[in-house]
């Protein structure tokens, strides 16, 4: 006996999520890019444990930077739990990390991760170009360093996504996207 299919649901936001992450790969990778719309298409169908799987952190070594990488664009991913003892240690005086929040300064208001830094999208590339001086007047820390671990957040996961692949397109390699952001650190959206 033959069961029928099963419908899976998967969100708006992730299923758009996963098709620009499927489009940014495909443009990435040489050969991959869809022959026409209608294969395009059928990436959008995708049952719901395609889109949760790409959200698990793998299990770490203890004291190490958990992540890993989703296959768009080599930008590692982080969860929740993980953004919580990264901010408890930066807030501690004993993480070796920035938290940066990308979301531009009008909404700052609905509230932030503590112990995260503003630097919003609109002047994070010309914040990269510049030196420790400015980074300290205008951000209130040091500059980041190539090897410093860096975890980006935002509203929902896009911005902070943009942030971390620019930053390892520049050779900044420790830079982490978590992609759950404001979203699912408050448990809301504004």
């Amino acid at each position: 006996v033959a069961t029928p299919p099963v419908r899976y649901h998967c969100s708006r936001i992730m299923r758009s999520w996963l098709v620009w992450s499927s489009f940014l790969t495909a443009l990435a990778t040489p050969g991959r890019l869809p022959r026409s719309v209608q294969s395009f298409r059928k990436i959008r169908h995708m049952p719901v444990s395609s889109c949760t799987r790409r959200l698990r952190v793998r299990a770490a070594p203890r004291n190490s930077f958990r992540a890993y990488t989703t296959g768009t664009m080599g930008v590692p991913v982080v969860d929740k739990a993980f953004v919580e003892d990264f901010a408890d240690g930066i807030r501690a005086g004993q993480g070796e990390g920035i938290l940066i929040d990308v979301r531009e300064r009008n909404e700052l208001p609905y509230g932030m991760i503590p112990g995260a830094v503003n630097i919003p999208l609109s002047e994070f590339v010309q914040a990269l170009e510049k030196d420790t001086q400015f980074w300290e007047k205008q951000y209130g820390i040091p500059k980041v360093e190539v090897d410093d671990n860096v975890v980006v957040y935002c509203k929902s996961g896009m911005r902070s996504h943009q942030a971390a692949a620019y930053a390892a397109a520049k050779g900044y390699p420790n830079w982490a996207n978590y992609a759950g952001s404001y979203i699912d650190w408050f448990g809301r959206a504004y």
